[in-house]
């Protein structure tokens, strides 16, 4: 494989790799190289990070009456322990440990898009996605649809018989398994009085099922018909093959190009359900395909915020003084994980460029490097009033960060300037560096370790540098 190529791979496959990483693959195959990326997300390490509440604490959130004291403990807790799974979250994407399945978990993450104050109920989720993340579609529909966070987030705790709340049940069809137009009104009204009694114990913050509150009458669901429960509807959304076309494409979309390929999707998702919705196969078959290292598939995603800090991350290995500053950089950019703005999950492609987050954007290399202070206007929450969140204005971080400069210029050689400005754009880049601002790099009088960091803060902040 050519380093352009491996770049491409970790860059999909994962969110990056540090340049020694990068040059250690040079001169494998990439049949090899791809069976170390499965090899390493074989067992995934779940996060556990929240604090369990105390007996006290959980009485207090079921209690009606709270006191004022009382809301701003629940709070604080709440608040800390969110920051705990976020920060756990993003260092254990940018360490690049199992970054196959993290970088599936965070796609999951995305199409299963679910938002919950309950930080129990958060990290349960997102341990349970990346427990499936490269296993079997079937079983991590299944454990994801009895998940709390998303029987609330979806109001299937207030679905019952006699009073169907229909919610749940339509974004399982629209949004996580078949696509609109392939499903009726009736199969949505059918399949919501089948997920009756579906709920959770507040107790126990476990999926239970509450036998009285069950429809057990007769339903007819995409042509199949009986007593059907929330078990059989899920079994019978993915008997339909529209259901591995659509996960396929949305997989293609987004590991390989957003234009999609009707021809190619046919084919992956073909197998994908002959080989009975096995996700690791489905990656391998797109990882291992020629037309995946194709100019027209490389460098031409815009990574997203996430990702963005990710790449940041693994290529230039810093560490950071204050780890909250990752914490202000997804809000700032608009992609705070846990945090989705609503259950379509994120926007894609251009829909991440703005004026406002564009300078931020290509600023953030070059001031994590420099550890200089972060200004910006911060982006009103959804559910949240602009104008009340806007009149705080500006405010100012420091992203203050070590990075070893000795361990990147041994990676990265060369015999004069040109040389090494090539090199760095060679693995910074996934596109050809544009002459015009290449020819403007001036080194005169630097050092070697300034000349290696000024080209690094010069090249992320270019366009192309927003591109995998």
């Amino acid at each position: 494989m050519t380093q352009r190529e491996i770049q491409h791979l970790y860059l999909r496959a994962g969110f990056g790799a540090s340049v020694d990483m990068v040059y250690r693959s040079q001169g494998l195959e990439g049949k090899t190289l791809i069976d170390l990326l499965f090899a390493a997300s074989a067992d995934p390490v779940s996060i556990n990070v929240v604090r369990m509440p105390t007996l006290e604490e959980k009485q207090m959130v079921m209690s009606k009456d709270k006191t004022p004291e009382e809301k701003k403990m629940i709070r604080d807790y709440v608040k800390e322990e969110d920051k705990k799974l976020n920060l756990a979250w993003i260092n254990k994407i940018m360490s690049g440990k199992e970054m196959l399945n993290e970088k599936m978990t965070f796609f999951w993450h995305d199409h299963f898009a679910c938002k919950d104050e309950n930080p129990i109920h958060a990290q349960s989720l997102n341990n349970t996605i990346r427990k499936y993340a490269l296993g079997d579609f079937r079983q991590m529909l299944m454990a994801v649809s009895k998940e709390p966070a998303m029987l609330k987030f979806l109001n299937n705790q207030q679905n019952r018989k006699n009073a169907p709340n229909e919610n749940f049940a339509r974004e399982v069809l629209e949004l996580f398994t078949m696509g609109r137009g392939n499903y009726t009104e009736a199969d949505i009204k059918n399949a919501a009085r089948a997920f009756t009694g579906w709920g959770f114990d507040r107790g126990e913050e476990t999926f239970e099922f509450r036998d009285k509150q069950h429809d057990y009458g007769e339903k007819t669901f995409l042509g199949s018909t009986g007593n059907l429960c929330g078990e059989d509807i899920l079994r019978i959304i993915t008997e339909q093959k529209q259901c591995a076309v659509y996960i396929t494409d949305k997989i293609y979309r987004y590991f390989v190009n957003e234009k999609g390929s009707n021809e190619r999707v046919a084919t992956l998702s073909a197998d994908f359900f002959a080989k009975g919705y096995d996700i690791a196969t489905l990656m391998k078959n797109i990882f291992s395909a020629d037309w995946f290292y194709d100019n027209e598939n490389i460098g031409t995603r815009i990574k997203s915020p996430v990702e963005l800090m990710a790449s940041l991350g693994l290529q230039f290995e810093p560490v950071f003084t204050h780890e909250n500053i990752l914490l202000a950089v997804q809000r700032i950019l608009g992609q705070l994980l846990f945090n989705p703005p609503n259950v379509a999950g994120w926007p894609n492609g251009k829909e991440w460029i703005d004026s406002s987050s564009l300078i931020f954007r290509t600023n953030l290399g070059k001031k994590m490097m420099d550890s200089s202070e972060l200004s910006f206007t911060p982006k009103p929450d959804d559910d949240k009033n602009p104008n009340e969140v806007l009149k705080k204005e500006k405010r100012f971080d420091l992203i203050e960060a070590q990075i070893n400069w000795t361990k990147i210029s041994k990676a990265i050689t060369a015999s004069n300037d040109q040389e090494l400005i090539d090199k760095v754009g060679a693995y910074l880049l996934q596109t050809e560096m544009n002459k015009d601002a290449k020819a403007k790099i001036d080194l005169s009088g630097m050092t070697a370790e300034q000349k290696l960091k000024h080209i690094c803060s010069v090249v992320t902040s270019w366009p192309e540098y927003q591109l995998c």
